[in-house]
């Protein structure tokens, strides 16, 4: 099944990645399931790998759109979050954080 344009998406994730505040990179699969604001939603199985350059954290996925819109898509989903604080780390941890994504879909 092909992709239409779409203007807008929300997601919902099933997977969790776990990583303390001074770890290098834990890996983890999971899926992802894109909403769009057109055409049926679109269901990814992504590999996800956590690096962390100059403090930030970059989540990295890595897959394919297994159904829906898009669905043969190769999957490429990057969340960039700012460095962590150091008390939070230091203290009770991080429990949650903000950051910038990316998803890039290519027809295969």
């Amino acid at each position: 099944m092909g992709g239409g344009p779409v203007d807008s998406a929300s997601y919902s994730f099933a997977y969790t990645v776990s990583a303390s505040c001074l770890a290098g990179s834990p890996i983890t699969s999971g899926s992802n399931t894109f909403g769009w604001n057109s055409g049926p939603n679109s269901v990814t199985a992504e590999t996800f790998v956590v690096t962390r350059p100059l403090g930030q954290t970059v989540v990295t996925g890595v897959g394919t759109v297994t159904s829906g819109q898009f669905a043969g898509y190769a999957v490429v989903h990057v969340i960039t979050y700012p460095a962590l604080n150091l008390l939070d780390c230091l203290g009770g941890g991080v429990t949650s954080q903000t950051g910038v994504e990316s998803l890039t879909l290519t027809s295969a």
